[in-house]
């Protein structure tokens, strides 16, 4: 009798599994303000209002520091993680581009009055509770357009990255100005009593090898664009644009020693390996383009939903994000593949190298080696490809210039992960964001927030795949126990992904869980009142690991831009139970459920 209920467990042992799945619960969501009038009071509301766009955590006090582009610096303080506080709020003199906080001190970069003007970098003591205002230690100029800031591990240096992008100055002249990496040397931690040296590391050494770099994958924007069908309508001194001046640094990400940081050429679809000790690139990498035709995307919003397809055309990576971990004793790279057209704009006119499909058909842009005449049917059609946007500027045939003989549609709507000692991809998600949003919150698939508050989140269902997709803008990378854990957000619907790595032989992540936290039953305004919009826009993310979390748990910290929030969320293991892997043999399966049935029927 006593092998009755041991002979029913094993059979249920072997039918169903357990398994641990990485979820997300919230928290908490501190909603920011995007102006603050003379009164001192603040004005709340969703849209591109800038209410914060980067943030910092400070795990000492267990705080964050968040700005973006209206020039508001909060401190948050998030010891009690379901009821974090507003401390202390201050006006910054301009619009912030990034934040990083490294021991005592917190850098802040701001844009110049335009898109070319120099920016700087403000340093600041952190907050101590009782002050009205901030202490500034320093006021430190840098290049165009400072998008990206990272702090070396022992605080005495600090990396800008000067993105540079071309476009007008306050008087309406045109200006490409250079991109560049500053690296700031304090000497010390002690940044607030020491004399910062700036060393500019620039990409000048490597405009010889343009052509060079350029048939390797790296893009050479304005050359592309100079080559491709609009000539007429590009800026005459746009054509002068030299190789090293379209290189526009992105991110940064330093590996583990500090020795060198790793710099994200998001339009040029390429990375900067820069050495630390010398202020020098060592090389610049392609990031290479994915095949439509091994995975499946959605590209069109007029095709009945969701429809996956194959299509033998290409995708260029752009990650706007990226990040170096290390798994094993090995580097890799992992990429956030966003996308990113260039647009250039000049005297009230827009320069956009994007073509819809069913323009490059029109107009008659596909070269006479064409490889498909299938495919070249489908740009004629929105269903199909007609809405889809591709560079004029990518697959350009050598022996007609000006035509196309291959197409290259934005981003690659997914994530990457390269060696980090060079660059080689070793593993790509394919068509999996796209197809767990369509599983789990298929009522918002490839949608977006269009500034429209009494709409719902569903009525832009399916909207931009024509487009780049669920555009995944920011990741973030942790360890829980054995495990590696990579965080993707996506920028149109808000959602995270969460992938594990748990072997160190082979670099291929599983899905965990994807989260979204919105209300698709409520109009944008109503869940903004409700306190229930998600994290739109989420243009920041950063892991908490546990032996750094107030209530020592491992954390998720995002801000959403649109929806002006930084958010708290648990990163939790919730045990589910599954049927048995398909790997264990049908015959075992069946012998051990027959064996079930008598054991049961006695």
């Amino acid at each position: 009798m006593w092998m009755w209920p041991v002979l029913l467990a094993f059979c249920l042992a072997r039918s169903f599994q357990c398994q641990a799945t990485i979820t997300l619960k919230r928290l908490s969501s501190v909603y920011l303000p995007y102006s603050i009038d003379e009164d001192g009071q603040a004005d709340f509301a969703m849209g591109d209002r800038g209410a914060v766009e980067k943030f910092s955590y400070d795990f000492e006090k267990y705080r964050v520091y968040a700005a973006g582009k209206a020039g508001i610096l909060n401190v948050i303080d998030i010891s009690a993680p379901s009821t974090p506080r507003v401390l202390h709020r201050q006006e910054l003199p301009g619009g912030a581009l990034g934040v990083d906080l490294c021991g005592a001190y917190l850098a802040v970069t701001l844009a110049g009055n335009s898109l070319v003007d120099s920016g700087k970098v403000l340093v600041y003591k952190k907050y101590s509770d009782g002050e009205t205002s901030m202490e500034l230690v320093h006021d430190i100029p840098v290049g165009s357009r400072p998008d990206s800031l990272k702090f070396r591990k022992d605080c005495r240096t600090l990396l800008v990255g000067n993105e540079a992008r071309a476009g007008e100055d306050e008087s309406g002249n045109f200006v490409d100005p250079e991109g560049s990496v500053m690296l700031i040397d304090f000497g010390s931690d002690d940044i607030g009593s020491a004399n910062p040296v700036v060393r500019t590391a620039n990409f000048r050494k490597f405009d010889a090898l343009g052509d060079f770099y350029q048939s390797a994958g790296v893009r050479w924007l304005m050359k592309g664009l100079k080559e491709s069908w609009n000539t007429q309508t590009i800026p005459p001194i746009l054509n002068n644009s030299s190789f090293y001046q379209t290189l526009e640094p992105e991110s940064i990400t330093l590996n583990e020693d500090g020795s060198k940081a790793y710099i994200c050429l998001q339009t040029n679809n390429a990375v900067a390996v820069l050495d630390m000790a010398t202020a020098t690139f060592d090389d610049i990498y392609p990031l290479g383009t994915k095949y439509w035709g091994l995975s499946s995307l959605d590209a069109s919003d007029d095709d009945g939903g969701i429809r996956f397809r194959n299509w033998p055309i290409y995708g260029l990576r752009q990650p706007d994000a990226i990040s170096y971990f290390l798994h094993g004793d090995t580097g890799y790279i992992v990429t956030a593949n966003e996308g990113a057209p260039t647009k250039v704009f000049f005297q009230n006119v827009s320069y956009d190298e994007q073509l819809k499909g069913k323009d490059i058909y029109k107009m008659d842009l596909l070269s006479s080696s064409f490889p498909s005449e299938r495919l070249r049917e489908a740009l004629s059609e929105d269903p199909e490809l007609g809405c889809l946007r591709f560079s004029s500027a990518d697959g350009l045939d050598p022996t007609e210039p000006s035509k196309l003989y291959r197409l290259h549609a934005f981003g690659g709507r997914g994530v990457s992960i390269f060696r980090a000692d060079d660059l080689s991809l070793v593993w790509d998600s394919g068509d999996d964001l796209e197809r767990m949003e369509a599983k789990f919150y298929p009522e918002i698939f490839n949608s977006r927030y269009d500034d429209k508050p009494d709409e719902q989140p569903t009525d832009e269902f399916d909207d931009r795949s024509c487009k780049r997709g669920p555009e995944p803008q920011s990741l973030t990378v942790g360890r829980i126990g054995n495990q590696t854990i990579i965080f993707i957000s996506a920028q149109k619907t808000g959602s995270v992904f969460i992938y594990s790595l748990d072997t160190l032989e082979q670099i291929t992540p599983t899905f965990q869980s994807v989260y979204w936290g919105g209300r698709a039953d409520l109009t944008w305004e109503e869940a903004y009142r409700a306190r229930q919009v998600g994290d739109m826009d989420p243009e920041d993310m950063s892991f908490v690991p546990g032996d750094r979390s107030p209530n020592g748990k491992p954390l998720l910290l995002v801000a959403g831009t649109s929806s002006g929030t930084v958010s708290v969320y648990e990163v939790m293991e919730s045990v589910v139970t599954a049927k048995a892997s398909t790997k264990t043999p049908d015959l075992y399966l069946g012998l051990t459920t027959i064996l079930c049935l008598l054991v049961i029927s006695g």
